[in-house]
Order: structure tokens, then C-alpha cells, then sequence
């Protein structure tokens, strides 16, 4: 977990220390850097803690797997563009933190708030992006159809 949230946090400072000289381009290290994120986070949500796994484990997922894909197409391409949407998770990680406790009163319940939380910050993150409201749409979708493809393994490997 400590090496998740380091990696995170020099990502995001990176990041925004890059913007204030220029347009950020992906290169080495946020590349590198990002996978790191990326392959921690999707071994720590196999252990989830916080949430409802249901609803939690897909965003973490679906994340995860998407930021593998963006930020090497990122690196590859050049793209200041898709580099920025390959980074909002990252952001979306600490927007959630922040926005949990103001959720948790009105839910009464840690794990529903955190579990609404990821999946609000997630798509105004991917919003915010700046890539129009498609990738949050359907991320929306995509996590649908992961929590349901982990609803469908959990019960088979529950009943054999």
C-alpha cells in the first residue's frame, strides 16, 4: 500500500510539475511510473478493504487495466491528450479522499460512501479530461460489465 500511494503521489506532482513549463508529453518515467501505479493498484484490489467490493473492485479494475493501455499508447504516440486522460485516475484517487467524509453523514455508511465515491469521481474525472463525455460513458458501461462478469466468477467459484 505504501509503495501505491508514493508511486501515486510522484505521478501527480510530476505531472503538474511538468505543466507548469509546457504541455506535459509522456515519456520514461511517467510511463514507467504509471504501470507501477497501475499493477499495484490492481494487486491491492484483490484484498479490498474499503467500499463494496461489487461496486469498488470494477472502478479499481477497470482503471487499472485502462491506464496500462493509455499511457504506453501515450509514450508511443506523443499525445499530450491521452496522456492527460491516462493520468485522471490518479487525480480521481485523491478527489475521492477528500470527498468520502462529505458523503459518509448523508449514507451513514463508510463502505457506501466510498463505494459512490469512486464511481462519481471516476467519471467527472474522465470529464474533466477534456475528451468530451464518451470515455465516461463508457467507462460507466465497462464497469457495469465487469462487475457483472465479477458477480458471474464469484458465484461459480462459490458453488464449485
Amino acid at each position: 500500500m505504501a509503495l501505491h500511494i508514493a508511486v501515486s503521489l510522484f505521478e501527480i506532482i510530476w505531472y503538474h510539475t511538468s505543466a507548469l513549463s509546457s504541455v506535459p508529453v509522456a515519456h520514461g518515467i511517467p510511463t514507467v511510473v504509471s504501470i507501477v501505479t497501475s499493477v499495484s493498484g490492481l494487486i491491492l484490489v484483490r484484498n479490498l478493504d474499503g467500499g463494496r467490493a461489487q461496486l469498488t473492485r470494477p472502478v479499481y479494475q477497470v482503471g487499472g487495466l485502462g491506464r496500462l493501455m493509455t499511457m504506453p499508447l501515450a509514450y508511443v504516440t506523443g499525445s499530450s491528450d491521452i496522456y492527460r486522460m491516462s493520468i485522471v485516475p490518479a487525480h480521481a484517487f485523491i478527489y475521492a479522499r477528500l470527498l468520502v467524509p462529505l458523503v459518509e453523514p448523508v449514507l451513514k455508511s463508510a463502505a457506501d460512501a466510498y463505494a459512490f465515491c469512486m464511481v462519481v469521481v471516476a467519471v467527472l474525472g474522465l470529464i474533466d479530461a477534456g475528451q468530451g463525455t464518451f470515455p465516461a460513458k463508457a467507462f460507466v458501461v465497462v464497469i457495469v460489465l465487469v462487475a457483472y462478469l465479477n458477480a458471474w466468477a464469484s458465484r461459480r467459484i462459490d458453488s464449485g
